[in-house]
């Protein structure tokens, strides 16, 4: 299970990508946005952003799923309950 914390208006989650690179999932807003979800690792020259749709075969299925579900639940439509605790 990602843990999950709110930072300004995104939501922020520790990843750990396939090659064993450590990453942060970062949601910040609706699907409906294709810059709304990005993967930022750290690197030699500071951090460097992923663009989220380049990277999903770089994640596990369980890691991924959850990041969508935490969109659908801070930024979406369909009715999933916000999380609580992270002040959405």
């Amino acid at each position: 299970m990602l843990k999950w914390q709110k930072q300004g208006p995104a939501y922020t989650a520790p990843v750990q990508l396939s090659e064993g690179v450590s990453a942060s999932a970062v949601v910040l807003g609706p699907a409906s946005n294709p810059k709304a979800l990005a993967l930022v690792v750290a690197g030699a020259d500071g951090q460097a952003s992923i663009p989220f749709a380049e990277a999903t075969d770089r994640l596990s299925m369980a890691d991924l799923i959850q990041i969508y579900c935490m969109q659908e639940r801070c930024f979406g439509n369909h009715g999933f309950r916000p999380p609580e605790g992270l002040g959405a």
